[in-house]
């Protein structure tokens, strides 16, 4: 302790307060020690604190995976849990609730038991192929119920809807070239994609980064993954997961272009039964998943116009019969 040099005190910490102090950024914690008298109100000190490493009645060695294993898109994560069935080793998508990171490996608080095997390197390869066999794939999931209900947020300063801008458009231009059929052109946008996200992320306010990093690092994810795509069925997998991403943003902070964006859906896309979403410029059907194969093949869902927000609620699917859906 600073005011008593030399003494130690060893106590515990019996609670942390839940809410960040906004100015300080730190929480408050209050340590239990016993008082022998020389201990004072407003005195100064420096302390460590240790996690319990052993086992007993009332504590345990927590369940940690590798930084590598999840998989993130928005709050929800995924790891790949190997199976041994009758039918050989596979791999399932488990749902988790993760801890804060410690250094390389998160604390794992549910969906993982202690010596199941988890997928540490290639979950992203592994979700991209599953997808493409029609499995089921994080990409194309809904995200939990609060980010399907995200609401417009007030007051995004242009210095966060100019780079944001880039987002959008290196997006678009993945679109173009993947229903172009163009494998360059569209990893091409992906790479500028990638760096998009990061300018972004240095013009967020900290008052808005809670709204911004879940999509940030899942976007991050999928366009290096897209960029890096040898072939087109490849770079279309990742395609579903970035359009979930990039619709929470346009719920959020809105549509930064000068130009119409429009949401597209054709439920051929990932195999009849299933479909995919996409955005695209212009009203023109040009489906990415088909490309010349059947451009025409959808149907526009919702326009969100400049600087207006996509609906957190989009319109009911149309019949895919008459004249609601094209091939």
């Amino acid at each position: 302790m600073e005011a008593l040099p030399g003494k130690k005190l060893v106590g515990k910490v019996t609670f942390i307060d839940p809410v960040v102090d906004a100015k300080t950024r730190t929480v408050r914690v209050r340590v239990e020690v016993k008082n022998d008298g020389s201990l004072r109100p407003g005195m100064f000190a420096e302390a460590a604190v240790q996690g319990s490493k052993h086992t007993g009645k009332h504590h345990h060695v927590p369940l940690v995976i590798p930084a590598t294993a999840p998989l993130f898109t928005g709050q929800r994560s995924v790891v790949y849990v190997e199976v041994d069935n009758s039918e050989g080793l596979s791999y399932e998508a488990r749902t988790v609730t993760l801890g804060p990171k410690a250094g390389h490996v998160y604390p794992v608080v549910s969906g993982l038991k202690d010596g199941e095997r988890v997928v540490v390197h290639g979950a992203f390869a592994l979700d991209a192929d599953l997808q493409l066999r029609g499995g089921h794939s994080m990409m194309t999931l809904e995200d939990d119920a609060t980010r399907r209900k995200a609401r417009p947020l007030s007051d995004v300063p242009a210095a966060v809807m100019r780079p944001l801008a880039g987002v959008v458009k290196a997006y678009l231009d993945g679109h173009d070239g993947l229903q172009a059929d163009s494998l360059a052109r569209a990893t091409r946008a992906a790479k500028a994609l990638d760096a998009a996200i990061d300018n972004v992320s240095g013009a967020m306010p900290e008052r808005l980064s809670w709204a911004w990093k879940p999509s940030a690092k899942t976007l991050h994810g999928l366009a290096r993954r897209f960029a890096a795509s040898k072939d087109l069925a490849s770079a279309r997998s990742y395609l579903p997961g970035l359009t979930a991403e990039l619709k929470l943003v346009l719920q959020r902070f809105g549509n930064p272009l000068r130009e119409q964006i429009n949401l597209a859906f054709c439920p051929m896309a990932l195999g009849e039964g299933r479909g995919a979403q996409w955005l695209q410029r212009g009203t023109k059907l040009r489906n990415p998943y088909l490309g010349s194969k059947m451009h025409a093949c959808g149907e526009i869902r919702a326009h969100v116009a400049p600087g207006g927000h996509l609906k957190s609620k989009p319109a009911a699917p149309k019949p895919t019969t008459g004249g609601g859906h094209h091939h």
